[in-house]
């Protein structure tokens, strides 16, 4: 069976710094490259209309073995790098999907 690895990830931003993360994020072609990656089926930011400091990311990965590959990848060393210095807090909510 085809599953697929769906995480709903909450970035806390730093007070005020959401213009300069998502900034950051565009500059770094951080969603660009995480959606030409193999296995790649669905990577969004989502801006909150309640809470001035959040960044959502949906992300959706067509087997755990991709989605283990993006973790390995050198964008994704940015991003780390880039939430240390934006974020406060990530929270990350992990699903398993059959389909999409």
């Amino acid at each position: 069976m085809n599953e697929f690895s769906v995480l709903l990830v909450k970035y806390t931003v730093k007070r005020g710094m959401l213009k300069a993360f998502s900034r950051a994020l565009s500059d770094n072609k951080i969603a660009e490259l995480s959606r030409a990656e193999e296995g790649c089926e669905k990577y969004e930011y989502l801006y909150s209309q309640s809470e001035p400091d959040a960044l959502y990311l949906n992300e959706v990965w067509r087997g755990e073995d991709n989605r283990l590959a993006h973790m390995n990848s050198t964008h994704f060393k940015v991003l780390a790098m880039l939430k240390g210095e934006y974020v406060e807090k990530t929270d990350i909510e992990k699903y398993i999907a059959e389909r999409i």
